[in-house]
């Protein structure tokens, strides 16, 4: 090497690797996390579908919240507008959604989100969501809390839906003898679970109760043993008892959906009418 190629190289190396540029706001990427894709709304059917979906969703986030507002006040401590860290951000989330359904609407008559959302019935139904789109700039407060037709609604909706999850994966998954150690667990999840079934819960306790132990050592056979898997029987009861349980859930006997049947009998008088 040279010495001018020798220079050429340290005067080379004592220049910056790169220039850093000043950030220019242009460059910026909007993000819409909270967003579902772009769909274009063939009828005002799915867009009413849509605001009143988002309704129920607001519901559910304010019954959370006014939970939260009953135990602070039962802790005797200082009741602000201390909503939980994710309050605002969920429940204006929504209400901008609801706003933007309600802007494609062609009927809306010059009529307010508040007003439109009565005449379908949502001072009934959901009328925890509705007092938080009239008051959404006050005090929301757990005096607030009222009883409506949903009342019960979704908590029971949600244990049947738990219940059909556990029977549907234990039916899905018993023949993956991989699976097959945890059985006993997910038996034991549906032994609570089923104190929803109404009357049936006895039935269905009894049943499983009778063969839980023996399925529990096969379980305990399976983790010591790779090789050990359920017997065929065994498979079968299973299959029979969850297939029991989904099929007494979906015909919907009234002692399992009575805690259901306030909204269920609003919607056919309103449906009607």
């Amino acid at each position: 090497m040279t010495p001018i190629q020798g220079m050429a190289i340290r005067e080379r190396l004592q220049q910056p690797i790169a220039t850093i540029m000043s950030y220019n706001p242009c460059d910026k990427v909007d993000t819409y996390q909270s967003k579902g894709l772009w769909r274009l709304f063939i009828n005002e059917d799915e867009l009413v579908c849509e605001i009143l979906a988002t309704c129920s969703r607001l519901e559910v986030l304010c019954l959370a919240e006014i939970k939260v507002m009953q135990l602070a006040k039962q802790q005797n401590s200082i009741l602000k507008r201390s909503f939980t860290t994710t309050f605002d951000s969920k429940a204006y989330l929504f209400l901008n959604e609801m706003h933007r359904y309600f802007n494609y609407m062609s009927d809306k008559e010059d009529i307010s989100l508040p007003v439109y959302l009565r005449t379908l019935g949502v001072d009934m139904l959901f009328p925890h969501a509705l007092l938080f789109i009239d008051n959404s700039n006050k005090l929301f407060t757990v005096e607030m809390n009222q009883s409506s037709p949903m009342t019960g609604y979704f908590d029971q909706l949600a244990n049947l839906n738990h219940i059909l999850t556990i029977s549907n994966t234990l039916r899905d998954k018993i023949d993956e003898e991989p699976f097959h150690k945890y059985v006993a667990h997910q038996l034991a999840l549906l032994y609570r679970a089923v104190d929803h079934l109404g009357s049936r819960k006895k039935q269905y306790k009894q049943i499983i109760l009778e063969r839980f132990e023996e399925i529990k050592q096969a379980c305990q056979n399976v983790n010591q043993d790779s090789s050990s898997t359920l017997t065929p029987e065994m498979k079968s009861w299973i299959v029979d008892l969850t297939t029991s349980i989904t099929d007494t859930i979906r015909t919907l006997p009234h002692d399992i959906t009575d805690k259901m049947q306030p909204f269920i009998n609003f919607y056919l008088k309103y449906n009607n009418y």
